[in-house]
């Protein structure tokens, strides 16, 4: 591993991303102490020094961040003698503010690339993963489609009623213990699949007794059983943007939710208040961007794409 190597050398390890939950998982996955792009931005700021001088810093998810701000950390590591490595594709999650730095990069410098791919099984989807690294969809999606994995319908309205059909019939046969989750490009959808799949649900199990609260997102009735998505960082909760859960118990104002294990496998419970901490949604579906960041373990029928 890189960590090991540098840290055999002297060097400190540090480690920051564009989102907290994408930190997390680095951290998670390489055993380097992360935080966010603005946590670091911030203690800098306020005059606190959380590299050390001559420490190299890893920044994944690298393609997401902007121009501006990459300069603003290049020149403040610049200062410090530090080394920065950026890591992951220029081709997946574009920055949301102006620019493509590291993709600018990549074709003016090069890059070191891995090609080995492990995370799927088949050669297929090996080959399909590839193709969409080149930027070939169309080969992409094709192969998808001859394995019969895509499924056109005719409007959105049927493309959602085929979706939560789909998902419903695997909650079924599987049960609640196997990781699933519905994606969507526009937070519209997003919506319109959470309740159909919260309706459909409830159909199969009877109704239950649900809490409504006020959230960041608009009025959200909440039963036991049902899923719940975390839509912003709170270090005092300990949770992150993009984190799942199922919520246990629902009284008194108050929300028990067991949340979804991190990549050591680990789970802990959490009861809050959504009067005070109120960024919380349904989460049996998400949109694509925030999907790239959340790290349920699926198999080959848990993800469904509007």
């Amino acid at each position: 591993m890189a960590r090991d190597a540098w840290e055999r050398q002297g060097y400190m390890v540090h480690g920051a991303a564009l989102a907290g939950k994408a930190a997390d998982s680095l951290e998670t996955a390489s055993s380097i102490a992360s935080r966010t792009l603005a946590s670091l931005e911030a203690s800098w700021k306020c005059g606190y020094e959380p590299v050390g001088h001559g420490s190299i810093v890893v920044i994944d998810e690298a393609g997401m961040v902007g121009k501006r701000q990459l300069m603003r950390v290049i020149e403040q590591l610049r200062h410090r003698g530090c080394k920065l490595v950026l890591v992951r594709g220029p081709d997946q999650l574009q920055p949301i503010q102006a620019g493509t730095p590291f993709r600018d990069i990549v074709d003016l410098n090069g890059a070191a690339e891995l090609v080995e791919i492990r995370r799927q099984a088949s050669d297929w989807q090996r080959a399909a993963s590839r193709d969409l690294a080149r930027g070939q969809t169309h080969t992409a999606l094709q192969s998808y489609a001859d394995h019969g994995v895509v499924h056109d319908k005719k409007d959105r309205d049927q493309a959602i009623a085929a979706l939560v059909d789909d998902y419903v019939a695997d909650w079924m046969e599987n049960g609640e213990f196997i990781s699933r989750l519905a994606l969507a490009h526009r937070r519209i959808d997003v919506h319109a699949i959470n309740q159909a799949i919260r309706a459909a649900r409830a159909i199969k199990t009877g109704p239950k007794s649900e809490t409504l609260f006020t959230t960041d997102h608009g009025p959200r009735a909440f039963p036991v059983g049902d899923r719940i998505l975390f839509t912003r960082n709170d270090g005092t909760l300990g949770v992150r943007n993009g984190m799942l859960g199922t919520i246990l118990a629902v009284g008194d104002n108050k929300l028990t939710v067991h949340l979804d294990p991190d990549g050591n496998d680990n789970r802990r419970r959490l009861t809050f208040t959504p009067q005070e901490f109120s960024s919380i949604d349904h989460g049996f579906a998400v949109s694509n961007a925030l999907g790239h960041f959340v790290k349920s373990r699926f198999d080959g029928r848990s993800c469904f794409i509007a």
